[in-house]
Formats: C-alpha cells, sequence, structure tokens
C-alpha cells in the first residue's frame, strides 16, 4: 500500500517508517527533516582556500604573519633603529677620519668638521631609509592613518601647507627676536652643526642641504608621526606630546647647549609642528613648518657669511 509524504508530497511505493525522497517519518511531518527535498540545494563545502568568499579569505592569516600595533613599544623599536643607523655612520666615518688625520688628536677642530661634512648626508639618508624600511615592514596599516593614533604620512592641501610654512617662518622670527634681546656669544656658535653653516663652500652646502631636504621630511614623519602616534595610543595625548617633544630636543642639545634661546626655539618649533600635524590630521603640514622654520635659519646664515665675507 502507498503510502504519501506529509513533507514532501512523494507517494511511498513500498512500505517503510521512513521517506525514500526526503526521510521524513511517514504519517507525521517532522521539522526540519532529516534530509531535504530535491528542491533544496545542499550547500557544498570548499574543496580549498580559493573557493571561500575572498572577504573570509583575507581574514585568514598567513602562516608566520603576525599583525602588530603602533603603540608606544613599535615606535621606540622604529626610533632606535633610526638612531642606530644615524651612530652605525657616524662610527664609520670616525674610523676613516681616524685613519686620514692620523689618530684622535687629528679628529679635532678642522679635522672633525671635515669628517662631519663627509658624513652628515649619507648618516640623514641611511637613518631615514632605516625608519621607513622599519615602519613600512612592522606597522604598513597605520602610516597613512590620519587619527591621533595613526603615523598620518600625509600630504594634506596646498593652503595646509602654506598655513604650515607661514608658522615655520614665523617661529623663526620669534627666536630672531629672542636672540636681539639676547645676543649669542662666540660659544654659542661651537656646534658642528653651527660652524657648517657659517662656513662658505662645501660645509655650508651641505648643511643647507641637509636642513631644507632631509631633517624636516625624516624627523617629521619620526616625531610628530610615528612616535607621538604610537606614544598616544599606548600613553595618551598628553604623555604622547610631551616624550615625543622631549626626544626630539634632546637630539639638538648638543648644538644648543651653550645658548638657551636656542633650546626654546626648537621646543617651539617641535610643539607647532606638533599642532598643524593635530589641526589637519596630516604631517605634510608639520614637515613644512619645519622647512619654514629651517628656511629662515638658512636665511639667518647665508646673511651672516656675506656679511663676515665683506669686512
Amino acid at each position: 500500500m502507498a503510502q504519501r509524504c506529509e513533507y514532501c508530497g512523494t507517494e511511498n511505493e513500498h512500505e517503510g517508517a521512513l521517506c525514500v525522497r526526503c526521510g521524513n517519518e511517514l504519517g507525521d511531518l517532522i521539522f526540519p527533516p532529516l534530509l531535504p527535498p530535491d528542491s533544496v540545494e545542499v550547500p557544498r563545502p570548499p574543496a580549498n582556500l580559493g573557493e571561500l568568499p575572498p572577504m573570509l579569505a583575507g581574514e585568514v592569516p598567513a602562516i608566520g604573519e603576525k599583525k602588530r600595533e603602533l603603540g608606544a613599544a613599535s615606535a621606540s623599536f622604529i626610533f632606535l633603529g633610526y638612531f642606530g643607523a644615524q651612530t652605525v655612520v657616524g662610527l664609520f666615518a670616525g674610523l676613516i677620519g681616524f685613519a686620514v688625520f692620523g689618530g684622535a688628536a687629528g679628529l679635532k677642530g678642522e679635522g672633525f668638521q671635515q669628517v662631519m661634512v663627509i658624513a652628515m648626508l649619507p648618516m640623514m639618508a641611511l637613518s631615514g631609509l632605516m625608519m621607513l624600511i622599519m615602519a613600512l615592514r612592522m606597522i604598513p596599516q597605520y602610516l597613512r592613518d590620519r587619527s591621533a593614533t595613526g603615523a598620518a604620512w600625509v600630504v594634506g592641501s596646498i593652503k595646509e601647507n602654506a598655513t604650515g610654512l607661514m608658522f615655520g617662518i614665523l617661529t623663526a622670527l620669534a627666536y630672531a627676536a629672542l636672540t636681539a634681546v639676547f645676543p649669542p656669544t662666540d660659544e654659542a656658535t661651537k656646534g658642528s652643526l653651527s660652524r657648517m653653516a657659517l662656513t662658505p663652500g662645501a660645509q655650508q652646502v651641505v648643511w643647507i642641504v641637509a636642513a631644507l631636504l632631509f631633517a624636516p621630511l625624516v624627523e617629521e614623519c619620526l616625531f610628530r608621526g610615528i612616535m607621538y602616534g604610537g606614544f598616544r595610543r599606548s600613553f595618551g595625548p598628553v604623555w604622547a606630546a610631551i616624550l615625543s617633544t622631549l626626544i626630539f630636543w634632546s637630539l639638538h642639545l648638543t648644538e644648543m647647549w651653550h645658548y638657551w634661546p636656542a633650546m626654546i626655539a626648537i621646543a617651539m618649533l617641535a610643539l607647532v609642528a606638533l599642532w598643524h600635524r593635530l589641526k589637519y590630521a596630516a604631517v605634510g603640514p608639520a614637515v613644512s613648518v619645519h622647512i619654514g622654520y629651517n628656511g629662515m635659519m638658512v636665511v639667518g646664515a647665508i646673511v651672516a657669511t656675506l656679511s663676515g665675507a665683506g669686512r
């Protein structure tokens, strides 16, 4: 006697407890059935990872892949790479100078200045390259993150950069006004970079290239970009501003040690640059601030050397 399944409607010719098509118990409707009817497509599991939808496949990490977060640890590690590259180049240049100028005594005075001229651009280029490579390998997802906890490696608009350039010039003019009230002594220009800036010829050219090209771009991407963003994620906005500015300021200490207005000027530069980085959510305007400030320093150095040559 044929029995009709109440679920799928199949006429079962042979007696049995279950429907031969869907598996439902004959004489009773069970939902859901043990087996779906032919009209229901049963999903087939993917044969391999390549058949997964792109969104799901992208969420599966590669073997050995480790996601890194931009924080105080990663920012400090990148800074150590940057500083270590400068140290290695400096030591290498010192060894060459030691051999060329006849020992440690020969590296004093003019000998040391010549070593600095040769080493400065390679030192800044290599340290900047080291920072870039480490950032791309460790925190690539944060480099164009314009939030306060990102690196904000974004150029910004022409108007934003023009504003940054103007504020950099104004910061330099404020420093010039301070030097007019507290004139620098000969002791204030004993730093190696200060002597390079005031020495016509190759030394001054190297200093100008470093001041206008390498220093603004590399230092702002590092200190106002990576370090501020990483420290802010770990310690909050106040400590991020203090630590990133203090480290930047301390690296210039050898040049401003004998002249306290220079200490104030470097701190002002760092804070104005940071303000622009945060206001426009981009490191580009901060670079423009730095270029504007250093540009006025270049103008002052050129004027000083020309007036000195005319006496």
